[in-house]
């Protein structure tokens, strides 16, 4: 008959509330948490550490709010949050109550966002932070290090290309963000931002952006048949420092104005110019061309009828024609947010305003 050996158990609470002394190389268990110690054979309990768990670093992908646990830190594991909306993780206090964990020295937590949701790593009662991003977009996450009795160190990172940024999305202004999956269909997805109106992107950690800035087009001209210059649409790569960076969106400013700047970074762009005010006659014949932006965007049309060309560009997942030229003889609205110059007859007398796109690989 086979010899049945059993370890030393109990809970974790009588385990802490006995404190004993193990034996040198005694292992005793909690039958509650699955977590051993060992003894020393001078060590109480609740001053031995635990013996590293034997499991996988990587949880299971959570789909629902999580709390870490001191299983989680024992073993290196990286909790992946796998959510299409907000999800948050939280790091409880120290203490051994409910709601509470019992940490160790030098606790180590990781966390990794691998969905459209924002992930929100959120402190438990009286647990302070120490790191400004506590928000996580898709391919970013962060390692928090425990360096005193409630606080925490957290550092993010991306899990992009090496000159990824990482950004603050809940600390930036009036932006929507959202996720490109394969746009250029070489394998690669992107994080994109979009601003319609002046806002700011919070940037954590250095990196390099794909940007676009589109300024809004001229208005039409001081008669029914002149049609408006087109805005201005530029794009680069920059990089972006830490720090807070403010974000312009050009709009019309009046009839007799070109569109104001679009900014982000060192990528800029002016609108285009209204036409002239008329000595003879109207239309296009008499403005053979209309002022176009100091980026790209299209000038007036030199034909009765016939829209000055625009830039298209792609960098929000689908081909958009910006800075287009406005028409003389339509009363079609300037298509918004295309920098798109007025349309001659338009009951709206100004250009479209601007807009500006930022995106990262993730």
């Amino acid at each position: 008959m086979a010899t049945q050996i059993k370890q030393r158990r109990d809970t974790a609470a009588n385990w802490t509330s006995v404190n004993p002394v193990l034996a040198q190389g005694e292992p005793a268990v909690e039958t509650d948490t699955g977590l051993e110690k060992v003894g020393d054979g001078a060590t109480a309990w609740a001053s031995l550490k635990y013996r590293a768990p034997l499991v996988s670093p990587i949880q299971a992908a959570k789909t629902a709010d999580y709390s870490f646990t001191l299983a989680d830190a024992l073993a290196g594991k990286r909790v992946i949050a796998n959510k299409a909306t907000a999800i948050a993780f939280t790091i409880l206090p120290q203490g051994t109550g409910g709601g509470q964990v019992a940490w160790q020295s030098e606790n180590e937590l990781s966390g990794f966002n691998r969905n459209d949701g924002l992930l929100t790593l959120t402190p438990g009662s009286g647990v302070t932070f120490i790191g400004s991003v506590l928000t996580f977009a898709k391919g970013t996450g962060f390692t928090a290090v425990r360096t005193a009795s409630n606080e925490w160190v957290v550092l993010p990172f991306s899990a992009g290309s090496a000159s990824a940024p990482v950004v603050d999305e809940g600390a930036s202004t009036n932006v929507t963000f959202s996720t490109l999956t394969d746009p250029d269909g070489d394998g690669k997805n992107y994080r994109l931002a979009k601003w319609t109106v002046d806002g700011t992107l919070v940037v954590t950690t250095t990196g390099e952006v794909d940007a676009l800035a589109v300024a809004a087009g001229g208005p039409r001209g001081s008669n029914n048949y002149c049609s408006g210059g087109g805005g201005a649409a530029v794009r680069g790569k920059i990089t972006l420092a830490a720090a807070t960076h403010t974000v312009l969106v050009g709009a019309w400013i009046g009839d007799s104005s070109p569109g104001s700047l679009s900014k982000i970074g060192e990528l800029r762009a002016r609108g285009g110019s209204p036409p002239p005010t008329p000595t003879t006659g109207y239309g296009d014949s008499v403005y053979p061309g209309h002022a176009n932006g100091d980026g790209g965007g299209a000038g007036g049309p030199a034909s009765s009828g016939v829209a000055g060309i625009g830039v298209t560009d792609d960098i929000s997942g689908s081909a958009v024609e910006y800075g287009k030229g406005g028409q003389s003889i339509t009363s079609t609205a300037a298509v918004a947010n295309t920098g798109q110059g007025a349309n001659g007859q338009a009951a709206s007398t100004h250009g479209a305003d601007g807009v500006v796109y930022a995106r990262w690989e993730i």
